[in-house]
């Protein structure tokens, strides 16, 4: 992806990665003219609990981390790890998250 995106004379977007993709943690800001920051947001992709751009079994473990207690989570990793999007991490979610990274299912998105 583009590092730096100008939009004309009116606004410049900056994406802040240490991957190619962007991952869960990265931030998106948003400046004006004036080179003054304007907004800025955390990206979260859904199922990236690791935030390196890729859903692997290291999420997998994580999730499994956090729900077990022996690993916290910032808020953007919880809602990344929210793969039935409840507002609540469960087993359920990890066996979700792990049945796509083996191949049993397509994609996260869909059935809730």
């Amino acid at each position: 992806f583009k590092n730096n995106i100008y939009q004309g004379n009116k606004f410049q977007i900056h994406i802040s990665s240490k991957n190619p993709y962007i991952g869960t943690g990265d931030k998106i800001s948003i400046f004006n003219q004036n080179n003054t920051l304007n907004k800025e947001y955390t990206a979260v992709i859904l199922g990236d609990i690791t935030g390196n751009d890729i859903v692997d079994v290291g999420d997998v473990a994580k999730l499994y981390q956090h729900i077990r207690g022996s690993f916290e989570m910032k808020k953007e990793f919880i809602l990344a790890g929210d793969v039935y999007r409840d507002s609540k991490l469960e087993l359920n979610d990890v066996a979700k998250l792990y049945q796509y990274v083996r191949g049993g299912i397509d994609s996260l998105e869909g059935e809730r």
